[in-house]
């Protein structure tokens, strides 16, 4: 009995905390002594406010365990795929960045940095922080917000908040990291260029650049290059945003 009215409590507290908007309220604040009450705080919903952040984290593991968000949002990197490719069928709109819109206070799909109003009305997140810090973003952000947020471009210390972003951190990132930092900084004065776009996990410059898409994902190419294929990306995405 003690523990249910713990449980109670705590998911009566987490949702006056979420109804008032409590920016970082977090869903591994309801806890009392080794009793986790993150499972009992699945009354939240978008009327609500802000949801604590980690609680979509929580209520994806509990509601399609042993599959994670995290998970899916792992293997969209891993495999390269695109919008095309993923499979917005899984789960229904509400779950997914690419159809955030009206209905929660900051419309449009991907935020910048940590943005606590950057939420679906599934409760799962869509600005920088869900994937760098607290791990409860949408199962769609990687093939949506991933480059539109230049993902590729921060830099992952050695023991990041979350493991998504150290395994999906930028190509170069990866192989540098291993590398002096002597060493990275004569890599930039060499090649008179510093990336400022992703395409995929692949930093690159658009000026100098472009990311071109083909039946073997995509790839960085200059566009200077003789038979560069830049012309035909550039052709490629007139056509995809004519078809949006």
């Amino acid at each position: 009995m003690l523990v249910k009215s713990l449980a109670f409590v705590g998911a009566a507290n987490a949702a006056i905390r979420s109804r008032e908007g409590t920016h970082h309220a977090n869903v591994e604040d309801y806890t009392i002594g080794s009793v986790d009450l993150s499972n009992f705080i699945t009354s939240w919903n978008y009327t609500m406010g802000p949801p604590p952040r980690r609680w979509y984290k929580a209520k994806f593991g509990l509601e399609y365990s042993p599959e994670t968000n995290d998970n899916i949002i792992k293997k969209s990197g891993e495999n390269g795929e695109t919008t095309e490719d993923f499979d917005f069928g899984a789960l229904t709109k509400d779950h997914y960045c690419r159809y955030r819109e009206a209905g929660t206070e900051r419309e449009g799909q991907c935020c910048t940095e940590e943005d606590d109003h950057c939420y679906t009305k599934a409760g799962c997140y869509c600005d920088v922080a869900c994937f760098t810090v607290y791990g409860d973003c949408c199962t769609d952000h990687f093939v949506t917000c991933y480059e539109d947020l230049s993902l590729c471009l921060k830099k992952v210390n050695n023991n990041p908040q979350t493991a998504i972003a150290k395994e999906l951190e930028g190509v170069n990132q990866k192989k540098n990291s291993k590398k002096l930092l002597g060493a990275r900084m004569q890599f930039e004065s060499n090649s008179h260029v510093v990336p400022n776009a992703c395409c995929g996990q692949t930093e690159y410059n658009d000026g100098v650049e472009c990311c071109h898409k083909s039946a073997n994902g995509k790839k960085v190419y200059k566009i200077d290059a003789p038979n560069s294929p830049c012309a035909e990306s550039s052709e490629y995405e007139y056509e995809e945003e004519a078809e949006e």
